[in-house]
């Protein structure tokens, strides 16, 4: 499947978008630019669908991942607070599956509802953020 490679990270979730964990090595971890992975299956985000959320976990430690920054290479966002893995230490990264799970069913319908406003009203539909909200119940 095409191109998986962005800077120095092997994007894992352009070959499998069902993966949910795996095991991977720090190559950067800064407080401020983020964090850097020699592979990731964290979406990074883009043409109006939010990035992934998720953890690494290490050394029976935890970092919580809240976003993506696009640079060379993706840069995983740290929740405020939370410790950063130092370069060099192997990792293990998991995607919020339903946070995941949510947002690939909902970019699927967008398309399907897209494909039948311009089939009835011949309107193209432009993108727009589909950050899920959650049910109210």
């Amino acid at each position: 499947m095409g191109v998986t490679q962005h800077g120095r990270t092997h994007r894992l979730d352009l070959a499998d978008p069902t993966l949910r964990e795996w095991t991977c090595t720090v190559l950067h971890a800064d407080p401020e630019q983020g964090i850097v992975l020699d592979r990731s299956a964290f979406y990074p985000g883009g043409g109006g669908q939010p990035p992934d959320h998720g953890v690494l976990l290490w050394q029976g430690v935890q970092t919580r991942i809240v976003g993506t920054r696009k640079g060379d290479d993706p840069y995983l966002i740290p929740a405020e607070g939370d410790p950063l893995p130092p370069a060099g230490t192997e990792v293990v990264g998991a995607v919020e599956d339903e946070r995941r799970t949510r947002l690939m069913r909902t970019h699927s319908g967008l398309h399907v509802l897209c494909g039948v406003v311009f089939r009835d009203f011949g309107a193209l539909v432009t993108g727009n953020s589909m950050e899920p909200i959650k049910a109210f119940v």
